[in-house]
């Protein structure tokens, strides 16, 4: 295996830095934005005492969130059947030339690209065969008949990088149809790697291969949260595809290394959950927000966000959230909380009166209890958390004066009679490690009756 062309100046380049010279990385792709927020509270809420091997295939929550973000983007209908979580896009492609190539087999790649696919080929007993690719015709792939002259018996796949990485070019649909022709009609693979996939400028869309070969099994994909987030050491990445014979012997080999950091896949699955409400569709230039006005920024995320939420309304009204539950519901999520903080969110920004709020504000009627109080759903004992918060968020959405007073009644006796010491469990975090929060009842029900006070002060 040579050494990498690009990791092989770092010594250089530190002996150079010892001596107190400036240096410019441009040997290496780190991205000088920030990492989400987001990505480092989940490695903060990791609480497991023990840093435990993952599942081979990748953690579950991670594979479904990943999946989730694709889906709205691209509409591709992947599932965690289609997907094995990698070490970045590198070892998904070291896996896959593994499992589609014998060694001394051929893959056929455009030239200018990324270097590092030296390495991996020969690690995988590959060889690549490199088809020109110039400046004077902007680093266009090559026309069919150029691609069709360079197979051979050997030849068992095409790679294509798309954007490209060095050069930045993006094929444009024509491009990668005929690209399918050609695999299909001389049975090879099609490997595309999409690690900077929505790195498009002067107008173009970013583009998944699947929306264009759907899911012919000869597609393979990886992908990469490396350069798309800013988080080139969490080594997180994919390999995706349709072929049950490639995915199951890629999933042979991933088990043979084990598994995936555990603690990056957990802290990546929280960050693709908590930033998917804030990306509306096809919202992929958020990720860089430094590039953007304040104001423009803000306005995009308040569109996008209220897009989710009315998207992500239940057929009877409420909202679920994603880490607060109820033991006593069925499903043990907690509609009636998640409910009270959409509608809060409506209220704040003055759409109380929009047809999804109203229809929220039906649902937390319909849930309360006969007791006059809310707990996580209707029929779930009633609690000071949920019921501060269902007659908090009520008082202000024009709601049925008889579920209002039967609600304040309940929370108004609960606080004579010392009951805001009693605590509910309402929170668990992806295993469902229920928790108890000994200021949430305190903290609801000053906040309800609070607001309600002030209201009638005025």
């Amino acid at each position: 295996t040579p050494a990498s062309p690009i990791r092989r100046l770092a010594g250089l380049a530190q002996a150079a830095e010892d001596r107190g010279t400036k240096v410019y990385r441009l040997n290496i792709g780190q991205p000088d934005v920030l990492s989400p927020r987001e990505f480092l509270e989940g490695v903060r809420h990791y609480t497991d005492p023990v840093v435990a091997y993952e599942v081979s295939q990748g953690n579950k929550a991670l594979v479904d969130a990943w999946c989730d973000s694709l889906n709205k983007e691209y509409n591709i209908g992947i599932t965690d059947q289609q997907m094995l979580i990698t070490m970045g896009a590198s070892e998904a492609l070291i896996f896959t030339f593994m499992v589609c190539c014998d060694p001394g087999d051929e893959i056929l790649v455009f030239d200018p690209t990324y270097a590092n696919y030296i390495g991996f080929s020969a690690i995988s007993g590959v060889r690549l065969v490199p088809l020109p690719c110039v400046i004077e015709e902007d680093f266009a792939i090559s026309k069919r008949e150029e691609i069709e002259r360079f197979i051979s018996p050997y030849t068992r796949a095409i790679l294509l990088c798309n954007p490209n990485n060095p050069t930045g070019t993006v094929c444009s649909d024509e491009e990668l149809q005929m690209l399918l022709q050609v695999c299909r009609e001389r049975d090879l693979f099609l490997i595309v790697d999409e690690t900077y996939r929505e790195f498009v400028y002067d107008g173009l869309v970013p583009r998944c291969i699947f929306q264009l070969s759907g899911h012919d099994p000869r597609v393979i994909v990886v992908d990469s949260l490396s350069k798309r987030f800013s988080l080139c050491g969490a080594r997180i990445g994919c390999l995706m595809t349709w072929h049950e014979e490639v995915r199951k012997a890629a999933f042979h080999i991933a088990q043979a290394r084990l598994a995936a950091p555990t603690i990056e896949q957990h802290a990546a699955a929280h960050m693709l959950r908590a930033i998917a409400p804030w990306y509306p569709e096809g919202g992929t230039d958020l990720i860089v927000p430094e590039l953007h006005s304040v104001e423009v920024e803000l306005e995009k995320l308040y569109d996008g966000g209220l897009t989710y939420l009315r998207e992500n309304q239940k057929t009877d009204g409420s909202w679920l959230p994603s880490w607060f539950g109820d033991q006593h519901e069925e499903s043990e999520s907690n509609p009636v909380y998640g409910t009270c903080k959409v509608l809060a969110a409506f209220r704040d920004l003055g759409l109380w009166e929009e047809p999804h709020a109203r229809k929220g504000v039906r649902f937390l009627e319909k849930a309360q209890n006969d007791d006059g109080g809310w707990g996580g759903a209707k029929g779930c004992p009633s609690s000071v958390e949920e019921t501060s918060l269902a007659v908090e968020v009520l008082w202000d959405m024009d709601s049925d004066p008889k579920v209002l007073e039967k609600g304040l009644l309940w929370l108004i006796n609960a606080a004579e009679n010392g009951q805001l010491s009693k605590v509910a469990p309402i929170g668990f975090y992806f295993a469902k490690l229920w928790y108890f929060e000994k200021l949430y009842p305190i903290i609801f029900a000053v906040g309800a009756l609070g607001r309600i006070r002030k209201s009638m002060l005025v």
